[in-house]
């Protein structure tokens, strides 16, 4: 009979074992995606600047849209985008085109100021 309880203290002690070693796994998978996070800040008026800086008589709306989703989608590691990340780019980029200092935008063509 008194063997029991010894028995049950040890199977709580690893059970608690393995519970901090999943706490400790949980714990380690946010500190990388926070991590992920941090580095996930696109630096969008550098790209943009880069690409147009590359072509002295601007790039067109559509290829610059391009260039730049190839480099976002690295970014944030994904070879396709889902639609809903699709929608957050397209969105980014307007604001981030219309924001831009070192870039104008003259019709569908996109200059280096």
């Amino acid at each position: 009979g008194s063997d029991a309880p010894p028995k049950n203290k040890s199977k709580k002690q690893k059970n608690g074992v393995q519970e901090a070693d999943i706490a400790e796994v949980v714990a380690n998978d946010t500190t990388l995606e926070a991590n992920g996070e941090g580095s996930n800040d696109f630096e969008w008026s550098v790209v943009l600047d880069k690409i147009v800086r590359k072509s002295d008589d601007g790039i067109a709306m559509e290829k610059l849209k391009k260039r730049v989703l190839k480099k976002y989608a690295a970014q944030i590691g994904a070879e396709e985008l889902t639609e809903k990340q699709q929608k957050k780019f397209e969105k980014k980029f307007s604001k981030n085109l219309k924001k831009c200092a070192e870039v104008q935008v003259i019709g569908e063509v996109v200059k280096a100021c």
